[in-house]
């Protein structure tokens, strides 16, 4: 990207050489800054605080190509490759956990949202797909501190939220490290878990009970159902035997009129 280019950015020690084509058509701020009466106009560096490079970096990728790929998402892949086809019960100790590609992609959603880079909507696909990682509370109350310092991430703290609510017992019950910064907060989430947990218990039970209510009505079925079976076949009996009877009183009414008419007739 140094090639021909006519602008830079500054983080931390670290350069990184911009085209002012790519980078101020996209940020506001950048244009404005090389603008004649600037320092930067002046310099041809545009200085960034308050950020870590790696940050600036997944930026500057994200103007140019429309999308980012951090230091984890790199060590993922190749660590898929190379053990594809194989099965482990025990975690690379190089593989990243939950925390630190998240924290990633929160102080990506930070820089995007100061630099007002609107179009950064891959980042929502990003930390659903962290989000499904192996579980792991460490590290993770720094994430959530990160995201509510966050403006305009309410998508962002909603989703970080959802998997608090997976995973209390791991911050409620003398935790290390807690995301809840105040202690009514952990008082009220724990009597909240207490009322949770009492309420599956009943609902478990209450299916329980609902099963075996279910067997016992079907035994009871079965029962009033074979005497049922005996009077239908004996109902069946008579209505065949009622049935042949009258056949055979209107056979011989038939023959007595007959003999009747002809004894007339004679």
């Amino acid at each position: 990207a140094g090639k021909y280019s006519d602008f830079a950015l500054e983080c931390d020690g670290t350069t990184f050489p911009v085209h002012k084509v790519v980078v101020c058509t996209q940020v506001e701020a950048f244009a404005a800054a090389c603008k004649v009466g600037f320092k930067e106009a002046c310099s041809g560096v545009y200085r960034i605080d308050g950020f870590q490079s790696s940050t600036v970096g997944y930026m500057v990728e994200y103007l140019y190509t429309g999308d980012y790929t951090t230091e984890y998402d790199c060590k993922d892949d190749i660590e898929s490759s190379s053990s594809k086809g194989k099965t482990t019960s025990h975690p690379n100790p190089s593989t990243p956990i939950l925390s630190e590609v998240l924290i990633a992609h929160i102080q990506v959603a930070e820089i995007a949202e100061y630099y007002q880079v609107s179009r950064l909507n891959t980042l929502v696909d990003k930390v659903d797909k962290t989000l499904q990682m192996p579980w792991s509370p460490k590290g993770f109350a720094k994430a959530v501190e990160l995201a509510y310092r966050v403006p305009n991430a309410e998508s962002l703290r909603d989703k970080i939220a959802g998997v608090l609510v997976q995973h209390l017992d791991d911050f409620l019950d003398d935790a290390p490290e807690s995301p809840f910064t105040d202690d009514v907060s952990v008082r009220v989430l724990r009597v909240m878990r207490k009322a949770s947990q009492a309420s599956a218990k009943s609902i478990q039970a209450l299916h329980s009970e609902c099963k075996s209510l279910k067997k016992e009505l079907a035994r009871e079925r079965q029962k009033q159902a074979q005497p049922a079976q005996h009077a239908g076949t004996s109902r069946n009996r008579l209505r065949l035997d009622g049935s042949t009877l009258s056949a055979t009183s209107r056979e011989i009414l038939a023959i007595a009129r007959r003999a009747n008419h002809e004894r007339r007739l004679n």
